[in-house]
């Protein structure tokens, strides 16, 4: 829509999806487009950056406008990403990561609306590795136990070679460089975090969290009980992503650990059913009188 009007508003649902880093309502790469696109007119740029933080949107000026004529804009859900995903890897034996798709995609659409077929450059930069759950599950082999889990098998699936960054990455200990401000100075820094001292600074909280579901499964009735012990436990939420999380709550309880479909979503799905639905209505009690 801010191409057909150049109106940017932030007034509007955030959704996540798996294309994380589109999955952004402020976006610097368009404040740069709009500064040259300005004819690198600083203040005006300033002036809507201004309006956006204070009004939550902005309307560029004509020149602007008349600029933005010449970009084509799109999308594709989740469905339609992976879709992309896979046919082209089944079809080309080529593969793609989620953003990438989301491209391909939207310059289908392009060649569609306008007939244009002007041979096309896709410019990606982006390693279907480092969003190997999804791109697991668009080519049909199902995600794995946690992401470096998932990096294997699409390896071994598809015989598209590693990339040396995260290749043995988990084994290697190498670290993740990282970028914020030093408290202390308050200026941009860049650190590398081992992560030895990742896993160690963990540790105590993995061991509390194990205690704590033993706490909670010695409280269970036993026809719960029953039912945990046959289906396992499921975890939810975006905590459930943290790597080991689900091996280390198997080796403590004895139990099968489960990560669910959605792990991010699912809380609120859950909570919305136990809101609207009349069979989960009950369970909106008990965890009232849980609470007390």
């Amino acid at each position: 829509d801010f191409l057909n009007t150049g109106t940017y508003n932030l007034n509007r649902p955030f959704y996540m999806t798996n294309s994380p880093s589109m999955d952004i309502l402020i976006s610097s790469n368009l404040e740069r487009l709009l500064y040259h696109l300005s004819g690198e007119d600083g203040e005006q740029i300033k002036d809507l950056m201004n309006q956006l933080e204070y009004n939550r949107k902005y309307t560029v000026s004509p020149k602007i406008k008349y600029a933005l004529d010449d970009f084509y804009g799109g999308y594709a859900d989740m469905q339609r990403t992976g879709e992309v995903i896979r046919d082209l890897y089944r079809k080309d034996g080529y593969l793609i990561d989620t953003h990438t798709a989301v491209a391909y995609r939207v310059y289908e659409d392009y060649i569609a609306y306008t007939g244009d077929r002007t041979p096309a450059l896709l410019a990606s930069t982006a390693s279907a590795y480092k969003f190997a759950d999804s791109v697991c599950e668009s080519i049909g082999i199902g995600k794995g136990s946690d992401g470096f889990d998932s990096v294997r098998r699409l390896a071994y699936e598809t015989s598209v070679r590693i990339p040396s960054g995260l290749k043995d990455l988990e084994k290697n200990e190498e670290g993740a460089v990282v970028y914020g401000r030093d408290i202390v100075t308050g200026l941009p820094v860049e650190r590398t975090i081992p992560t030895k001292l990742v896993v160690d600074s963990l540790e105590e909280h993995f061991n509390t969290i194990v205690d704590n579901v033993k706490v909670i499964l010695e409280r269970t009735p036993p026809e719960l009980a029953a039912d945990i012990f046959r289906k396992g436990i499921y975890l939810t939420g975006g905590a459930s992503q943290v790597n080991h999380l689900a091996e280390r709550l198997a080796n403590g309880t004895g139990l099968k650990v489960n990560q669910a479909e959605e792990p991010i979503a699912s809380v609120a799905l859950g909570l919305a059913k136990i809101i609207k639905e009349d069979n989960y209505k009950t369970v909106a009690y008990a965890i009232e009188g849980m609470s007390k």
